[in-house]
Parts: structure tokens; C-alpha cells; sequence
């Protein structure tokens, strides 16, 4: 996972890849009438993409072909939404997405591949599925018929519980799904960090499974910015065989660079935060105002003489 990309896309596309994970999320996310339909065994995970500059802002994709009722072949585009916020008009995204792969099959003289569009959505507040016709103004129904009829299948993480997900016991799916619930709930993650790493301890051992926690790691470390002092605080860190692994993660991470922005970011909120309760609180100690935020008396010092140098020379 590089330092420039989004890190819900990025992990999105590193769990979805596998070709076992998606299998599993096909046989059981996808409506019955269409997931016992497909041959999981055929599904090949194709470098096509039909992204286009605007789509980019809302969606990335994966596109699998496989087998359709044993002898037809159908293409899969698996959607997903990765933005905190809702898209107000899916269906102009997917329609889109369509026609520019339709396009391209036209162009290779191929024959029309059939799509079938899914959303996988984790953003904060619940998505609201409509028709196509629902985003006009009701005049007269017979006009529907001159609108684009199709569907798209919506898995929106907000519809299902934790428990719902762990009764699953498929490790890899099972982790991906609840990191990506609550990937923006960093208190979540602090107080049920032994959710995100459901039974990998069983796998730590393998080359998969190593590389898979290593995965979760990165991902939970971006996207929450865990800091040194939270990570040692996690209940998942009671796992013996477990730890040893966090903590080489965590310092190949520092040396690799990807953690050294985000630190310098929280150091920057911190000092501020710090600055406020000492400007707020001038008859509070150094010791008082390290144990309310949790930092050190150290750095509170530092602060704390900053501010005074500044006043001086105001």
C-alpha cells in the first residue's frame, strides 16, 4: 500500500483481488438467483478498468469475467463506494461505467458484455436506494419508458451487524468486512481491536496469512493514524503471537516513511490542542494538563515554553 493513494481504495482492490476472498463475498452477498448461478471456480480477475476522470472522485473497480449458468459468460464490475459521503445519482455513475465498456467491446469487435454492477459502500451514514425514475419529477408514468431500465446490487456494511459478519468464520472476508464498517470509528477500532483481527492468529504463521494481518495493519494504521502510544494499548495486544508481529509492522512502517507524515500531522492538532488548555487553564501543572490529555509532561514543557516565548515577544 503506497503513501499516495487512498487507503480505503487501495485496500479495497488488495483484499477484492484475491480470488478466494471474492468467491466468498459472491456466495454470500449476492442475491441467491445470481451467486448460484456462477461458476466461483472460473472467476478470472481481468486488468480491464472503465473509470473515467469524474468517476474517479466516487468510485474505483475491479472487473471479473467468469462462467454463467455453466456455458455463458458474464462480466462482474464490482463497485465500490469509498467516499465518507453518499452518492446523490449512482445510476448516472453506473450508466456511464456501462457504455464505456460497451464501448470498448465494440471497438475489439467483440461481442456486448453483460455487466453486473455492485456497490460495496461503508460510508457513515445509510444509503438510500432508489429507482432511476425517483431522481425526476413525477409527471406521468408512461414517460418512465423512455428512461435507462436497469438495477445495481447495493451491499451498504451499515445493514449488518458485527455479529452478523463474524458468524461468516471465513478469516480474510470476515476482517476486511469489519475493517471496512468501521473505518471511520477510531474509538471502535480502540475499544474492539480484537474484532479486526478475527482468528488471524490461526494464520500468522503462513505466507498468506502474515502478508493478509500485515495488510489489515497498514490499513487500520492510515486510515485511524494509530499512534505508538494507542497501539500498545489495544486488547489485541494481549495475543502473544500477535504482538511481536504489530510491533515489527509498526516500526517497518516508521522506516519506510508511510507513518512519518501522518505523525507530523498529529503533532501539529496536539501542539494546538496543548496551547488551548494552557492559555485556558493557567493554574494547572505540566503533570495536571500531561494526564488529561495522555501525553508527556515533556512535550507539555515544550509547549508551554514556546507560548511564553511568544508572548515575550508580542
Amino acid at each position: 500500500m503506497s503513501n499516495n493513494s487512498n487507503p480505503h481504495d487501495q485496500f479495497f482492490k488488495a483484499v477484492f483481488s484475491k480470488k478466494k476472498i471474492m468467491a466468498d463475498f459472491i456466495k454470500h452477498f449476492l442475491p441467491k438467483s445470481i451467486s448460484q448461478n456462477i461458476n466461483l471456480d472460473s472467476l478470472n480477475l481481468e486488468n480491464n478498468s472503465f473509470i473515467d476522470e469524474e468517476m474517479k472522485e466516487h468510485f474505483s473497480d475491479l472487473i471479473y469475467s467468469c462462467q454463467y449458468k455453466k456455458e455463458r459468460e458474464v462480466k462482474i464490475a464490482l463497485l465500490f463506494e469509498h467516499k465518507s459521503y453518499l452518492v446523490k445519482h449512482p445510476h448516472f455513475q453506473l450508466n456511464r461505467y456501462m457504455l464505456n465498456s460497451w464501448k470498448q467491446d465494440k471497438e475489439q469487435k467483440q461481442k456486448l458484455t453483460r455487466i453486473v454492477p455492485i456497490i460495496l459502500y461503508h460510508g457513515k451514514q445509510k444509503w438510500k436506494k432508489q429507482k432511476l425514475a425517483d431522481y425526476f419529477e413525477a409527471i406521468d408514468n408512461e414517460l418512465n419508458y423512455f428512461l435507462p431500465g436497469f438495477d445495481y446490487i447495493l451491499i451498504d456494511l451499515n445493514n449488518y451487524s458485527d455479529e452478523q459478519i463474524l458468524a461468516l468464520k471465513i478469516v480474510f472476508l470476515v476482517n476486511s468486512l469489519i475493517a471496512l464498517k468501521h473505518s471511520h470509528d477510531k474509538e471502535y477500532l480502540l475499544k474492539n481491536s480484537e474484532l479486526f483481527f478475527f482468528e488471524i492468529n490461526r494464520h500468522i504463521n503462513s505466507q498468506q496469512g502474515l502478508e493478509f494481518f500485515e495488510l489489515i495493519f497498514i490499513y487500520l494504521t492510515k486510515s485511524h493514524e494509530i499512534k505508538p502510544s494507542e497501539l500498545i494499548k489495544l486488547n489485541v495486544m494481549n495475543d502473544k503471537s500477535l504482538k511481536p508481529k504489530f510491533i515489527s509492522t509498526y516500526d517497518q512502517l516508521i522506516q519506510q516513511g508511510e507513518i512519518k507524515g501522518m505523525e507530523k500531522g498529529m503533532e501539529k492538532g496536539i501542539t494546538k490542542v496543548l496551547n488551548k488548555i494552557i492559555s485556558d487553564r493557567p493554574t494547572w501543572t505540566d503533570e495536571q494538563i500531561a494526564d488529561l490529555t495522555g501525553e508527556s509532561i515533556e512535550l507539555v514543557q515544550k509547549v508551554r515554553i514556546l507560548q511564553n516565548k511568544k508572548k515575550e515577544n508580542s
